[in-house]
């Protein structure tokens, strides 16, 4: 009777061990799920407070346009440049 006492003491003991290790895994998820969802909540609020900066009225707003203004200028000129001194070249 010893030994079988002996054994279902084993195999309780097993359940217990795996049961802590289950809810261990099961915490850990439970955090790394939730540590990442305030990460995407992070994101989302920097994106938005930036597409409010970029309204055409907000300084931000100016600078991105003139910014794009003067891009596309200097493409424009770059591309004529090079045709040009290719084709004078060439």
């Amino acid at each position: 009777m010893d030994g079988n006492m002996t054994e279902n003491d084993a195999k309780l003991a097993e359940v217990m061990r795996q049961q802590e290790v289950y809810e261990k895994a099961m915490k850990s998820l439970d955090e790394k799920r939730k540590r990442q969802e305030g990460e995407t909540l992070a994101i989302m609020f920097a994106a938005d407070e930036f597409g409010e900066m970029l309204k055409p009225g907000t300084r931000l707003g100016r600078m991105a346009n003139y910014s794009i203004f003067l891009i596309v200028l200097l493409m424009g000129f770059f591309i004529n440049y090079l045709f040009w001194s290719v084709a004078l070249n060439g």
